[in-house]
């Protein structure tokens, strides 16, 4: 067992760790949001997946007051500097699912209807869909991987490859959307709002990357020796 392991057991950071899991909780809640507000702008009413991409903004909000409150646990309490530090990075690397799921959804928000029809309702594929449902399986397996710094530690490692591999599906699917909409034939988009969607799509790949740096994170300190 790695020393910053041990020491994140300990009782002055176990209630830490325990908060860090609520932060991780509801970064994923944004990311299931963003789903589900496809998946309403996919098969209706369009209105209501509006909504839902608002509601993320609102869910990356409450995961910024949890953030400040860890950040602040952390400065005041008298924990060893290493363990500090490392449960800083944690959370910071926790923070960006929550902002990259918030950006996603802000610049979806402002896509006119007509388009979103081009996006995801003429996608026989599925694939952006399936995207969103990738990443989510990713952050429900980070949360296990929480439990685990607080646990024996033994499913680190099978979690965190078993993200990498959904990472890598995630990176075929955008691959797909993109292909698709390239050879669309006459799609007259105007090229503000194509940069708009090449964006959002951008974000929500840049999800999964967010998940997988936080993984491989938490098996650097299930891993590393440090003093």
């Amino acid at each position: 067992m790695s020393k910053l392991l041990s020491s994140l057991r300990k009782n002055a950071t176990s209630k830490t760790i325990k908060a860090a899991k609520e932060h991780v909780l509801k970064a994923s809640e944004c990311v299931m949001t963003l789903r589900s507000a496809f998946e309403k702008i996919k098969d209706g009413p369009f209105e209501e997946g509006m909504k839902k991409l608002n509601i993320v903004s609102e869910l990356e909000h409450q995961a910024d007051q949890i953030r400040r409150s860890i950040i602040l646990d952390i400065a005041t309490s008298e924990i060893e500097e290493n363990t500090k530090e490392t449960l800083i990075h944690l959370i910071k690397n926790v923070d960006n699912i929550a902002n990259t799921a918030n950006a996603a959804g802000r610049i979806f928000a402002q896509v006119p209807q007509k388009y979103f029809d081009i996006l995801v309702k003429k996608d026989d594929s599925d694939s952006i869909m399936k995207m969103l449902e990738k990443t989510v399986e990713t952050t429900k397996i980070l949360i296990k991987m929480v439990d685990e710094l607080l646990s024996g530690g033994k499913k680190i490692d099978e979690c965190n490859q078993n993200i990498q591999t959904m990472e890598h599906e995630v990176d075929i699917f955008i691959s797909n959307v993109y292909k698709r909409l390239i050879n669309l034939e006459n799609p007259q988009v105007p090229a503000f709002v194509a940069i708009q969607i090449s964006a959002g799509l951008n974000f929500i790949e840049a999800i999964s990357d967010s998940v997988e740096d936080t993984a491989d994170y938490i098996k650097e300190i299930a891993t590393i020796k440090k003093d």
